[in-house]
């Protein structure tokens, strides 16, 4: 073990905690020598894959050039000629690079190699011509992206083949990712989730590798001149508005380096102010095609962005409090939503235990939109009740011990809420300790569902910033949960089987299977007062007896990310064979009873 300290950046003060015991035997180091590492019989064996393929489609790598040092170009180039599978060309477009060693380079590799197309742009034109010029030279099936002096592995061109002949459907297919630095070590990876739309409008969760269907590309104009920077996020976002979403594919392997050099947006992201301003462009552009009503506003992790939807008028809405019958509690957290609650809302309806009703009249004394619910039952059965009662059109369901920190928390959910195509949504739930209690639920293993990032602390970004970006999420939690009235009785409410606890898990998944996606928003931050009260296992049972396999691998997540922990360390081993892919996802059990 080894300690570490950390800082808060700009303060110099440690972070509490500090010093950390860190096991060196479990750094990415210690994880890609075990297994990320290609054997002998590894290549033996992909080889064989290789083999056994029914057809081997061409697959172009796109590489624009300029002015690159001759060692990267040559070890660039180099990892595509490694590779096992050997159906490629490599387009390069010389983007009229000053340096004349890089054409030479050029000229050398492509006589030792018939596959190595090139074409010399007569004037510099930054990188969004050079990759059209590219484009223009390729006769394959895909486009596979390369920057200039970063690497692929040997088998990725074999795992993106396998991934095309598994689903012909395919338009975009993305791998997992990690730099390089100037020794060849690597080092932080991004272990990406499946397809994922909403993340996809906070940061570039596609990137590299990045493959696409030639002719969906050449359709769409290529790459956007004036978008430099940012070019193969705003050509993602295209092919994706033209794509089933079941035809945007993730292989959780990491097939590419980016090397991380001075002046080098994998060595810090602000390297180059005009890509995330490109990045920004390229996002609002989307929304204004898909006639989107929303605005590209900045995140919690600059330079990543929050999508702040617009709406034509202030809906209706009811705030549904679920209390056990304490009127000390009660009052307080009505205070709390006076507080901070800048818009105004319908009503509030508190469901509460018939003895405690007259008790609890007292403490909302004053609330003239405020009507309580006496009813005995469990935590699913009143709020149905209270769902059924409601007159405004969305809902948010709200434990008792929950307060907002802020007062955009109303607002924020209520937006988000009303996007098209979105079920539920859920805050960013944090202790008084500035400790982390919920960003959302992680599904996977034996757990029915994991506070993702609970215990961690409040500043605590996640991986590639994911713990304080907005992204869909496989379920979120009903202590802070809204969504529309509509919606929620098109899914038929909570399961009154699950009556204390899993309700809210079961009835995600059920708006999934209806074509609707749950979003965890960290603009929505509250305060939880109370520790989470323990699943009682039959209901666990229970979930896991409807939804089966479905519950076992979350899309969301990554099969290299632990499920042991919280904070989507690195799982030792991973879940998935290296370099092996299943074709047979689990399919969920759909035939639940009628609910409200």
């Amino acid at each position: 073990m080894a300690e570490i300290r950390v800082r808060i950046a700009g303060t110099g003060q440690e972070l509490p905690g500090s010093p950390m015991k860190v096991d060196l035997c479990r750094t990415y180091r210690a994880w890609v020598e075990r297994y990320d590492t290609l054997t002998p019989s590894d290549r033996e064996a992909l080889r064989a894959r290789r083999d056994a393929l029914p057809r081997r489609p061409l697959l172009s790598v796109l590489m624009p050039v300029y002015n690159t040092p001759e060692p990267l170009l040559r070890e660039a180039i180099a990892s595509v000629r490694r590779q096992i599978y050997p159906d490629w060309e490599l387009c390069i477009a010389d983007d009229a690079s000053t340096d004349p060693t890089v054409a030479a380079v050029l000229e050398e590799e492509s006589r030792a190699d018939h596959r190595i197309r090139i074409v010399r742009r007569p004037v510099n034109g930054h990188i969004s011509a050079a990759s059209n010029s590219a484009l223009e030279l390729a006769t394959g099936e895909f486009a596979v992206l390369l920057d200039h002096d970063d690497l692929l592995r040997e088998h990725a061109l074999l795992l993106v083949a396998e991934e095309i002949l598994a689903n012909p459907e395919a338009t975009l297919i993305f791998s997992d990712e990690d730099k390089i630095d100037e020794t060849g070590e690597r080092f932080e990876p991004y272990f990406k989730g499946g397809f994922n739309p909403d993340l996809l409008a906070a940061q570039n969760c596609i990137s590299h590798l990045g493959v696409y269907r030639i002719d969906l590309m050449r359709r769409l104009g290529g790459f956007t001149i004036g978008l430099e920077g940012s070019q193969d996020y705003d050509l993602a976002l295209r092919v994706i508005e033209h794509s089933p979403p079941t035809s945007v594919r993730h292989i959780p392997h990491v097939l590419y380096h980016w090397r991380a050099v001075p002046g080098s947006t994998a060595l810090r992201i602000d390297e180059k102010d005009y890509a995330a301003d490109a990045m920004r462009k390229g996002l609002e552009a989307s929304l204004k095609r898909r006639g989107l009503k929303a605005r590209a506003c900045p995140s919690l992790q600059p330079p990543f962005l929050h999508l702040r939807p617009r709406l034509e008028a202030w809906p209706k809405v009811t705030l549904i409090l679920s209390s056990r019958g304490e009127p000390a509690k009660l009052s307080d957290t009505l205070a709390s939503l006076r507080r901070s609650t800048a818009r105004s809302f319908a009503e509030v309806i508190v469901t509460c235990p018939v003895a405690s009703s007259s008790a609890l009249a007292k403490a909302a004394k004053g609330w003239r939109n405020l009507r309580l619910l006496p009813l005995d039952g469990g935590p699913a059965s009143l709020r149905n009740a209270a769902a059924r009662a409601a007159t405004g059109e969305v809902l948010v369901f709200l434990d008792e011990d929950i307060k907002p920190m802020h007062r955009i928390w109303l607002p924020e959910l209520v937006r988000q809420s009303m996007a098209p195509g979105i079920g539920a949504v859920g805050a960013r739930m944090v202790t008084a300790n500035g400790l982390v209690r919920y960003a959302g639920y992680r599904l996977g293993g034996e757990s029915h569902g994991t506070a993702a990032y609970a215990g961690q602390y409040i500043g605590m970004v996640g991986p590639g910033g994911r713990a304080v970006l907005r992204q869909t999420v496989s379920s979120v939690s009903v202590s802070c949960m809204a969504m529309r009235r509509d919606r929620f009785m098109e899914a038929r409410g909570f399961d009154e089987n699950l009556p204390q606890a899993l309700h809210d898990v079961d009835l995600c998944l059920r708006l999934a299977v209806l074509g609707f996606r749950c979003l965890y928003t960290p603009l929505a931050q509250m305060v939880c007062r109370d520790a989470a009260p323990p699943t009682p296992e039959a209901e666990a049972e229970a979930l896991r007896a409807r939804w089966g396999d479905a519950l076992a691998e979350d899309p969301y997540y990554n099969p290299n990310l632990t499920l042991e922990t919280t904070d989507a360390a690195l799982a030792f081993p991973p879940r998935r064979t290296p370099f092996r892919y299943p074709q047979d996802e689990p399919q969920p059990n759909v035939d639940s009873p009628c609910l409200v």
